[in-house]
């Protein structure tokens, strides 16, 4: 097959709403746009009693259907027609973990190759976090992950369960609740041209059953609280890897691992951030 260039994509861009909102309601304006599943929105610099809010949606939402969202709070939103910043389209297919990352797929693929397009979610492997998920998952199984079935748990643009299929797991349920990073999921299970299967859930608790191995790279006020119904997922000595900390907040997910029977497996550490496994060696839990 030829390779595909990018403009065949670029129809395909997120789109982006810039929210002007008073200082009395950013709160509220925040809570919302997180109940909504925005992990990805920007603080602009606004006049001395306003901010403005820059969030990024998939190429279907409407202005009408946004404002739906704030009937009660006074604020103007406008499209953002500039070209998206989180366009990345000129990044080099570069080597990190053990995986070549691409910004257009190359057909065909290699056996490491992972093709991240255009789009909006975090994972585009420059960020020390995800190069501890790719050089874990290359280093816990090195003959593959055959037979094993994964939970990617914030799966962002993908760029973690890729890589666990490239390493041989047949399937991988990746939960993503970002609109935007939703819309990029999608579009890079499209060309990475995968053998195993990706199925997308907007909510964990859509997540059936229980799972061999658990990839969770989020921020720390997610991720703890979410540590419980996560190891409600391990079957019986299987393995949770998480990142998205750094290490003065080490301490605080230790504790709370072993608070859930989890037994410490590995740490590693780039710049200042952390990467922790765990063994679930304890008895079964149930999923629910």
């Amino acid at each position: 097959m030829d390779a595909i260039i990018m403009s065949d994509f670029r129809a395909a861009q997120s789109r982006a709403y810039d929210l002007t909102v008073s200082t009395s309601n950013e709160e509220q304006v925040i809570g919302i746009l997180l109940q909504r599943g925005f992990s990805a929105f920007q603080e602009l610099e606004g006049n001395s009693n306003q901010t403005v809010y820059r969030i990024w949606t998939s190429p279907t939402m409407s202005l009408e259907e946004m404002a739906g969202w704030f009937p009660n709070i006074e604020m103007v939103i406008a499209p953002h027609h500039q070209e998206d910043v989180f366009q990345t389209s000129q990044r080099r297919p570069k080597s990190v973990g053990g995986f070549r990352l691409l910004s257009s797929p190359q057909y065909p693929l290699g056996p490491y190759d992972i093709c991240l397009l255009d789009g909006v979610g975090f994972g585009w492997g420059e960020h020390p976090t995800t190069t501890l998920g790719l050089m874990f998952l290359q280093h816990f199984a090195p003959n593959g992950l055959d037979q094993t079935r994964c939970l990617d748990f914030g799966a962002g643009t993908g760029i973690l369960s890729f890589a666990a299929t490239r390493c041989g797991a047949p399937s991988v349920d990746a939960v993503e609740v970002d609109d935007a990073a939703l819309y990029t999921l999608k579009r890079n299970i499209q060309v990475n041209q995968l053998d195993a299967h990706i199925s997308i859930q907007r909510e964990l608790t859509k997540c059936d059953g229980q799972y061999d191995l658990i990839l969770a790279n989020m921020y720390m006020d997610v991720l703890l609280p979410s540590l419980s119904s996560l190891a409600r997922r391990l079957r019986a000595n299987a393995r949770l890897w998480i990142s998205g900390f750094t290490i003065d907040q080490r301490d605080e997910i230790l504790q709370e691992a072993r608070k859930l029977g989890l037994t410490h497996a590995n740490t590693d550490t780039h710049d200042d951030w952390v990467g922790m496994s765990f063994i679930n060696v304890s008895i079964t839990r149930e999923s629910h």
